[in-house]
């Protein structure tokens, strides 16, 4: 986590700026530790989904969302209530540069348990 010094010469006005900015900064990562506990439900691809899996969420509870990985954060802010936000996850880049040359795929896709497959193109790989 990268904050910004306020300077021995900086006028009030420059210094709320760094201020509301580290503020900003350190208030995204404790958002980061919090959704990362054992309160994050999963992903789901609709809302519909995520309530029939956890209809009566506890404060706290979040989940990742959209027809798209990673989707969006939905979050319980009222007991029994997930409201979805305009917050994008992040989410850890992973090397399967190998996983291409590895003697379990062939044609460059590998069938999933869940229907579908991960096509690896030079080290990318996408679910299909």
């Amino acid at each position: 986590m990268n904050l910004e010094s306020i300077k021995e010469d900086t006028t009030w006005g420059e210094a709320s700026e760094v201020i509301n900015k580290n503020t900003q900064i350190v208030n995204k990562e404790l958002t980061k530790v919090s959704l990362s506990t054992l309160k994050h439900k999963g992903f789901f691809l609709n809302g519909s989904t995520l309530r029939a899996a956890y209809p009566s969420p506890v404060i706290g509870d979040n989940a990742w969302v959209g027809s798209v990985y990673p989707g969006v954060i939905h979050i319980c802010e009222a007991k029994g209530v997930w409201k979805a936000t305009t917050q994008i996850p992040d989410v850890p880049i992973v090397d399967l540069t190998d996983l291409s040359k590895s003697a379990n795929i062939d044609g460059g896709s590998a069938d999933t348990k869940y229907g579908g497959a991960i096509v690896i193109d030079g080290g990318n790989a996408e679910y299909k």
